[in-house]
């Protein structure tokens, strides 16, 4: 199993939000997932990850619409490597 690479998935669309979270869970990722930025910042601030309430942290990244869950996983292996 990878290492426990944090992945807050903040998505609108449900349906869209349920699929990436479970193909990043099937990965090894530990996935946290929020409906919207507001709903992001409160998840992070729960995880002991207190952001700027204005901004996310400064380590954040983000993998813009439209993407193939390849990709996504490709990124994130790739930014957890960094």
């Amino acid at each position: 199993m990878r290492d426990q690479t944090f992945v807050l998935v903040a998505e609108d669309e449900e349906l869209v939000r349920l699929v990436i979270v479970q193909v990043l869970l099937d990965e090894g990722f530990e996935v946290m997932e929020a409906e919207h930025a507001e709903a992001a910042l409160i998840v992070l601030e729960s995880h002991a990850r207190p952001p700027d309430h204005a901004t996310f942290p400064k380590e954040s990244r983000f993998v813009a619409k439209p993407y193939r869950h390849r990709h996504v996983i490709r990124h994130i292996r790739e930014l957890a490597e960094a």
